[in-house]
């Protein structure tokens, strides 16, 4: 899932994704892809220009405390693949891509 029109906001010490105009959309990709054929997927689907935006997710700080967690950037094929290993290891359900306008 893709959430965008939002923001990262600090409210009483945990970082929440606050929607500003919010809008969720779905995505499938494969397992191995590429970060720019990703992003302009993404950039075609929520309609912001490919330079427009960043892609972030969010990441347990450990195990044991699935509320603790850390906001993580998208910025090359490298993170991308780690966000899709995540997402396939540890939801039950849609994995949430959050876009944050630049």
């Amino acid at each position: 899932m893709i959430c965008t029109g939002g923001a990262w906001k600090l409210d009483n010490g945990v970082i929440q994704y606050t929607p500003l105009g919010f809008m969720r959309r779905t995505i499938e990709c494969q397992e191995y892809v590429k970060y720019t054929e990703f992003k302009s997927r993404v950039s075609a689907k929520v309609n912001l220009p490919f330079d427009g935006f960043r892609m972030t997710y969010q990441l347990p700080v450990s195990s044991s405390n699935q509320n603790n967690t850390v906001v993580v950037d998208i910025a090359d094929d490298e993170d991308l693949q780690v966000f899709i290993k995540e997402a396939l290891n540890t939801t039950h359900g849609p994995a949430t891509l959050y876009v944050v306008k630049d």
